[in-house]
């Protein structure tokens, strides 16, 4: 694996506020989502936490057990290319958020919505406030990452957080709408990086404010 990069510098005028430290990293070996003869179901079985990211244009990837693993959205994946979209190449979530959910629907551990990254803030963080993007600051210096995208709750998701009351259509209608307008997290992707930079656990978030 060849040396962290940081991003290249871009003139802004913006100011850099802080989110919070990342406190969780994982990677997405496989989609989410399978079919049973009931239906599509949402499970957790192919994200593995990880103490440090590799982040590139193509998209991220980690060491597992002693390997390279490609993240599902990797433009490389062998079996998931067609979930490739060089704007949604990794997904940040929020402590906070993970706060909210858990009031609505019990206890969920963080990151089980798939998010790349957990951040530890107490802000809740819809999508004007971090329309400008976001940047990671890593002991090799500032990535910083594309605008972001809202994460919408599929169905399966809604459902899998509802347990038993997901077959009530009216619930799961409430849930995505309270999983909409960022509380899912966000995606985005990394066309600054020149290469691969890495992400620690530990390293800060920002946020870009201001035109």
């Amino acid at each position: 694996m060849s040396r962290a990069s940081p991003s290249k510098p871009t003139p802004s005028t913006s100011r850099l506020v802080m989110v919070g430290l990342i406190s969780l990293l994982q990677i997405q070996k496989e989609k989410l989502i399978g079919d049973t003869p009931d239906g599509q179901v949402y499970r957790t079985t192919s994200l593995v936490r990880v103490e440090e990211l590799k982040v590139g244009r193509a998209g991220i990837i980690a060491e597992v057990d002693g390997g390279w693993v490609l993240d599902r959205h990797h433009a490389a994946h062998p079996a998931e290319t067609r979930a490739h979209r060089p704007d949604r190449i990794l997904s940040i979530g929020f402590s906070r958020h993970y706060k909210l959910i858990e009031n609505e629907f019990g206890w969920v551990p963080p990151g089980v919505a798939g998010e790349n990254i957990i951040v530890d803030t107490a802000e809740r963080l819809r999508h004007q406030d971090v329309a400008g993007g976001f940047v990671i600051r890593t002991s090799g210096g500032d990535v910083e990452l594309d605008p972001p995208s809202v994460l919408d709750s599929c169905v399966p998701f809604s459902k899998f957080l509802l347990g038993d009351e997901g077959t009530s259509v009216r619930r799961v209608v409430r849930a995505r709408r309270f999983l909409g307008a960022g509380m899912r997290g966000y995606s985005m992707g990394a066309s600054r990086i020149p290469s691969y930079a890495t992400v620690r656990t530990g390293d800060l978030l920002l946020r870009k404010v201001g035109a």
